[in-house]
């Protein structure tokens, strides 16, 4: 019976202490920001630009409904 090796274990990387404690920050200001330019793009076609196709009007729909989801999902 054929022993199987293995690797050794590779070593676990360190961050540093203040990086670790902002990161839920940073991905929540990152969350916030796309989320307002995606919504600021839809607002814009869904209301002001009233010559935008129907299809460009689906598209901002959507994204007013999926943004506002993600948000209520939380």
């Amino acid at each position: 019976m054929a022993t199987r090796r293995t690797l050794p274990l590779e070593k676990e990387e360190v961050w540093p202490e203040e990086f670790v404690r902002k990161e839920p920050f940073y991905r929540f200001l990152v969350q916030v920001l796309i989320s307002c330019v995606l919504l600021g793009v839809a607002i814009y076609v869904f209301v002001i630009d009233r010559s935008s196709t129907s299809e460009a009007q689906k598209w901002a729909c959507g994204v007013i409904g999926t943004i506002l989801g993600y948000w209520l999902k939380k």
